[in-house]
């Protein structure tokens, strides 16, 4: 916490058996269903399972491919969220399976996009 100099309230954390838990749990408390739910693939299998299974629709913004590393479609995103109505994102941050760690820099512009359309990240 000295490192960001923040302290997150104690309150504010919820212990759960893992994160394919904790995303389904995000997924039931901050979304209805029918309801569009953005991830960027490829991401690790379970954040597709979630949506579905809780009868949100997948919306996917697929990362993309450069000779060197992998990028996020900021375009693509923003679009994706006007276009059909996405109300969460589930943000893979260090990403699996393409090993990327977001910089400071990608994190606030996806925060800047969803800040302006109403879109809660986690």
């Amino acid at each position: 916490t000295t490192r960001f100099n923040w302290t997150p309230d104690r309150k504010w954390l919820v212990k759960t058996p893992g994160i394919v838990f904790a995303l389904a749990m995000a997924v039931r408390a901050f979304t209805k269903e029918g309801e569009g739910v953005l991830i960027n693939q490829p991401v690790y299998y379970p954040f597709s399972m979630v949506i579905d299974d809780n009868d949100r629709r997948l919306i996917n913004v697929p990362l993309i491919k450069g000779e060197e590393k992998y990028t996020i479609d900021f375009e693509g995103i923003e679009r994706a969220i006007v276009e059909e109505n996405v109300t969460l994102f589930l943000l893979c941050n260090p990403h699996n399976p393409v090993g990327r760690v977001w910089t400071e820099d990608e994190l606030k512009r996806l925060g800047d996009i969803c800040i302006k359309h109403n879109v809660l990240i986690v």
